[in-house]
């Protein structure tokens, strides 16, 4: 559902023959407590200026002191030769690197060492950029700055007039709100007025669907029927759509109450998530609806996103957008209208449908795909273009009647090919990268992200996780956060000490005898033995060697995997709380007397 900002008003498309799409939303910057965070892709990072004398190994002689001093470099960058009033050659060099308060003196070293082999060394500024998300868990930061409350009609909406229908959109607009990033997403129980509406859509689509859609858009539909609950019958369910297409290619449904900004849409279409209403058009004109909906949602958006290059070429418009200025978010919200929402891509020398608002729309999808006429309730024809995001970026579009002119890809792969190298020529504040495994964005380069910080009543509340448990808990802002966040800090050191030390004293035995000691490192016990003292080092070697030799012969002679040397006991210490040894008690190795308790563990 693309969200689509013309100035500051959302693009509505309310055709009389097609459920259309159209939302997208603004960004800022918060507070996510509980949320992971990854070193690697969110570390701070200092940019710096170096000019360097043109002469070989220059460079080579400057870099040594980045690995000398352990500074990881995560850019470099030069610029052209250029001379100075002595006419002698200089380059330009810029390199970001991570730093944090731990490497602060490894800095200043840099710094130093440096001064010497350099015409010039400047630390810079952060750069200013338009908020984006960093991890996932802040697109709740964003997916409830709506353009409108979900519930909110306008006076010619069908179901304006209808109270039952506005509760039933008031109760899932809060649905959505409520929504945490890391919990599953709420089942809906749809209506028997709903589920017919859904039907009487499916049965209209179902056919021009077969004719017109691309051959990527039917096999993910009739998997998604088998597996996801698709049926005439039944309104599937988001997390269902969700769990399969992040099998497929790591997208997400993620539901919304409303329209959003363009810029907040696509920044989450960098984390493969797409924002999709949970509600449906009004039951007396089911085939009528001024906004998007389930219908065109979930029968128009959802197959897509199983597609590769589809999901690709998705996240790739999302990318483009972080941080990315007002005029080229303008750019990609418009190439998304006429792609994802109205793209059309050759097939056997015909022209087939892979956007959402044709693929939706019995009408639109007739008009644009068919070659006879009467189409779609028209004699018109529209224009056919080839596929250029350059071209697409500034072709403006009507909202509230069938399109004039349709793009045509060669292929998804070439729609994706097209608009990878479109978003490479954009101007960008830096480069972003994603990370699915920590589903955070790596940046190039140190920013901050000053412009389009939300107000403090968009942190109404915030989510308190705790990781060592699983819990988590809600406190609003009018909660005194900081002391209640101490007095937590000590009662989870309390609890995990008392855990870690419970589980250490459920695996502590007292071993007095050898044919003991090698059984119980199998299981991963500390052992506490009787010890003929530490002088005798050349023994504990011999235990080492001896308790490693047992374990490869019980084990067929296979090193375990899970450490270096296979049940090979090591002394840890010398216990500072001994338990009673009484006189006489024999050493369990070397059968002298005992002088004190040793524990003993197994060597990784």
């Amino acid at each position: 559902m693309l969200r689509v900002l013309t100035s500051r008003t959302a693009l509505r498309a309310p055709s009389l023959l097609r459920p259309f799409s159209s939302n997208v939303q603004p960004g800022y910057v918060g507070s996510t407590e509980g949320a992971p965070r990854t070193t690697a892709d969110t570390a701070p990072k200092i940019s710096m200026l170096l000019e360097l004398r043109d002469k070989p190994g220059a460079l080579h002689e400057v870099l040594r002191y980045f690995w000398k001093y352990d500074l990881n470099i995560t850019r470099l960058e030069s610029r052209p030769k250029t001379l100075n009033a002595l006419g002698e050659a200089r380059f330009d060099f810029f390199v970001d690197f991570e730093s944090s308060s731990k490497n602060s003196n490894q800095v200043s070293s840099l710094l130093a060492s440096l001064e010497s082999m350099t015409t010039k060394a400047m630390i810079l500024d952060e750069k200013d950029v338009n908020w984006f998300p960093r991890h996932l868990s802040e697109l709740d930061l964003i997916a409830n700055r709506t353009l409108d409350a979900g519930a909110d009609l306008e006076s010619d909406h069908p179901g304006f007039n209808d109270q039952v229908y506005r509760g039933r959109r008031a109760e899932l607009a809060t649905v959505a709100q409520q929504y945490v990033w890391n919990e599953p997403i709420p089942m809906i129980d749809y209506t028997a007025d709903e589920v017919a509406t859904w039907a009487a859509v499916w049965d209209r689509m179902e056919g021009l669907l077969d004719t017109h859609a691309c051959a990527e858009y039917k096999r993910s539909f009739k998997a998604m029927k088998e597996h996801c609950g698709y049926s005439r019958d039944n309104i599937p369910q988001q997390q269902d759509i969700t769990d399969y297409l992040k099998d497929k290619t790591g997208f997400r449904m993620r539901p919304v109450a409303g329209l959003l900004s363009s810029r907040d849409f696509l920044n989450g279409l960098a984390f493969r998530t797409f924002f999709s209403t949970q509600y449906i058009r009004h039951h007396s004109m089911p085939l009528y609806t001024p906004e998007p909906d389930i219908c065109h949602e979930l029968l128009g958006h959802a197959p897509m996103f199983a597609d590769q290059d589809f999901a690709d070429f998705s996240q790739e418009i999302g990318l483009a957008s972080l941080g990315a200025s007002d005029e080229d978010v303008q750019k990609l919200a418009w190439c998304y209208w006429h792609s994802v929402e109205f793209g059309l891509c050759k097939e056997d020398g015909e022209h087939k449908a892979y956007g959402a608002g044709l693929l939706s729309s019995f009408g639109e999808l007739e008009y644009a795909c068919a070659d006879y006429r009467p189409a779609g309730g028209t004699e018109d024809r529209p224009e056919l273009k080839p596929w250029d995001p350059a071209v697409a970026g500034v072709q403006e579009f009507p909202i509230t009647t069938y399109q004039p002119i349709y793009f045509v890809a060669e292929s998804l792969n070439d729609a994706k090919s097209k608009m990878r190298s479109f978003c490479e020529g954009l101007k960008k504040p830096f480069l972003s990268r994603h990370n699915p495994n920590t589903d955070s964005i790596w940046v190039d380069r140190p920013v901050r992200r000053a412009v389009g910080v939300p107000e403090k009543k968009d942190f109404a509340a915030s989510a308190v996780c705790y990781r060592y448990n699983g819990e988590k808990e809600d406190k609003s802002a009018d909660d005194a956060l900081a002391p209640f966040l101490a007095g937590k800090m000590e009662e989870i050191q309390k609890a995990m000490f008392e855990k870690v030390k419970n589980e250490r004293d459920d695996h502590l035995v007292k071993v007095h005898e050898w044919k003991d000691f090698t059984p119980n490192l199998e299981k991963g016990n500390l052992i506490l033995t009787p010890w003929c003292g530490p002088e005798f080092q050349q023994e504990e070697e011999e235990v080492k060697d001896k308790s490693k030799a047992e374990g490869l012969e019980r084990s067929g002679g296979e090193e375990d995997e899970r450490c270096a040397v296979s049940v090979a006991g090591k002394t840890l210490c010398i216990p500072f709380d001994q338990p009673d040894l009484p006189e006489g008690t024999k050493c369990f190795y070397t059968g002298k007397v005992a002088k004190c308790w040793v524990l003993w563990g197994r060597s990784y």
